[in-house]
């Protein structure tokens, strides 16, 4: 082999050696996307620490901020009309304690004592008392009060409760219209469409509802203990004047219904039937007429008493309620 073919393949050799692999490559471009990302997040991290750097400075220079006599009395006025409370009693506290001698003193003092007087007073309401009625009697007691606003979210949320516990489309309707723009508006609206599918009252129910009024005035009629403890609950909330009432209290009230040689005969009519769902299970509120004859065929002694009846009759069609006007 010649010496000019050798260095040929010499430098072929060096040539081959110097191409770098494909995989080197690639291995060599990811560090830099990764040296590169890195970069960026760090660039990004900086960037944010410098704007809230720049925010905390920017609130503490306010925070710390002197104001003159007549700005901060500006600023008692501003946050007043604006409905700031929080605002308002640290410019009230800030006036108080850096212009003592001040030409507004008098006014800031009054402002200050009625601030904390009426934010007392909304609180124990809160804390121990909260209803409807409290809250309401102290917004009529606060027409233009500092916490007016706090106070009527307040009995807007407790007004929606009220209409859930009663669960009625009257109740949802009563909601809205009081507060057309409340805070539960919207749900109130579909809770109202929900009460008011709830409420129809079906044939079968109406029938069912109506025939346990009619079978307990006829055991009344008839003193028939034994029918008409199948038209009671065990235990009713109110029976024809009396509270907490039990079956021996329904059973006395017949007895003395039927003393003496008197003949009565009562009938019903005019049934009003309305019904609530709660948790899937229905209560019927149930208005009604109430005729009483004592003594029809005895034209001397007859006598008629009519009254308005209401009572209310649970999912297993039992009296529960009964009152008679």
């Amino acid at each position: 082999m010649d010496s000019n073919q050798q260095n040929l393949d010499d430098d072929k050799i060096i040539r081959v050696t110097r191409v770098p692999s494909t995989d080197a490559t690639e291995q060599q471009q990811k560090k830099e996307k990764k040296s590169g990302g890195f970069f960026k997040k760090l660039l990004m991290v900086l960037l944010l620490l410098a704007v809230a750097g720049f925010a905390y400075w920017w609130f503490m220079l306010r925070e710390t901020r002197n104001y003159s006599e007549d700005e901060a009395w500006a600023l008692i006025s501003h946050y007043q009309n604006t409905d700031q409370p929080d605002s308002l009693y640290d410019i009230l506290n800030y006036y108080m304690s850096q212009y003592p001698e001040g030409r507004y003193y008098s006014e800031t003092s009054t402002l200050l004592s009625r601030f904390e007087s009426e934010r007392d007073e909304l609180e124990s309401i809160l804390k121990s008392n909260c209803t409807i009625k409290n809250v309401d009697t102290y917004v009529y007691a606060h027409p233009d009060g500092f916490f007016r606003t706090k106070a009527l979210g307040v009995l807007d949320s407790l007004e929606f409760a009220d209409a859930q516990k009663h669960n009625t489309p009257d109740a949802y309707q009563e909601y809205l219209d009081k507060y057309p723009n409340g805070k539960f508006r919207s749900q109130a609206q579909t809770e109202l469409a929900d009460a008011q599918e709830n409420s129809i009252v079906t044939e079968e129910e109406m029938e069912e509802v109506t025939t346990v009024i009619q079978k307990h005035f006829q055991a009344i009629q008839d003193n028939d203990s034994i029918e008409i403890l199948e038209t009671i609950a065990e235990n009713l909330s109110s029976y024809i004047g009396k509270q907490n009432s039990t079956e021996d209290d329904v059973i006395k009230y017949m007895k003395h219904t039927n003393e003496g040689r008197n003949v009565k005969i009562f009938k019903t009519s005019d049934y009003d039937v309305s019904k609530v769902v709660t948790a899937g299970i229905p209560i019927y509120n149930v208005r009604f007429a109430l005729n009483e004859k004592i003594n029809p065929n005895d034209s001397l002694h007859s006598r008629v008493r009519d009254f308005k009846g209401t009572a209310i009759v649970n999912a297993k069609k039992k009296i529960t309620a009964l009152v008679l006007q």
